[in-house]
Parts: C-alpha cells; sequence; structure tokens
C-alpha cells in the first residue's frame, strides 16, 4: 500500500470487526481485547472498529497503524487495493484511537 496517498483530513483504514452481514451489528471481541457492542436487531446504527492504514497530510490526532471508532454510517467504500478493501473517513467523523491492540473499552 506504499503508493496510496490520501488527501487533506482523509484517513484510509480497513474494517477490523466482523458485521455478520447485517447493518453494522458486529461480533462482541476483536483480537480477544477490544471489547465492542453488540447490537440487537432494532439498531439499525453502530460505531464500527476500523485500523488506519494511510492517513493525509491534515490529520492530526491520527497515525498509521491506529485502532479507529469511526461514527455510525460515516465511511465509504474506497476500492480494492492490493487485494485488500480499503475504506475512507474524515479524522472528524472519528470518536477514539489507539495505538494499543490490548486496550479494552467497554459501552
Amino acid at each position: 500500500m506504499q503508493k496510496l496517498r490520501p488527501l487533506k483530513n482523509t484517513v484510509l483504514f480497513q474494517f477490523l470487526d466482523e458485521t455478520g452481514g447485517a447493518k453494522g451489528r458486529f461480533a462482541e471481541r476483536y483480537n480477544g481485547s477490544i471489547v465492542i457492542p453488540v447490537l440487537n436487531s432494532t439498531q439499525n446504527k453502530s460505531p464500527r472498529w476500523g485500523k488506519a492504514v494511510r492517513v493525509g497530510p491534515d490529520v492530526r490526532e491520527i497515525k498509521e497503524g491506529d485502532f479507529i471508532l469511526i461514527e455510525p454510517l460515516q465511511w465509504t467504500y474506497n476500492e480494492v487495493f492490493e487485494g485488500e478493501k480499503i475504506w475512507k473517513t474524515d479524522e472528524s467523523k472519528i470518536m477514539l484511537s489507539t495505538d494499543d491492540e490490548s486496550a479494552t473499552f467497554s459501552f
């Protein structure tokens, strides 16, 4: 992914959670360390965890490799690059981030 360069405050990322095929409902844990809320079938929107793979030059708080929690439905599909699906969002749509894979968040 060396040739991929986002512009301005764009963050390119890959999702880390499992959707189970339905609108933002996802698994309870990622890699056994980050607790993600499990939604019931009446909820349509939820935040999603991703891992930043590239950040634009105007991004101030997020670094490549950070784990990010993105606001519900605040991302767009970008493309498949080197066999991987890459999504994009603006830095302002990220609710929280950590560079610690062992961090635990509970909602």
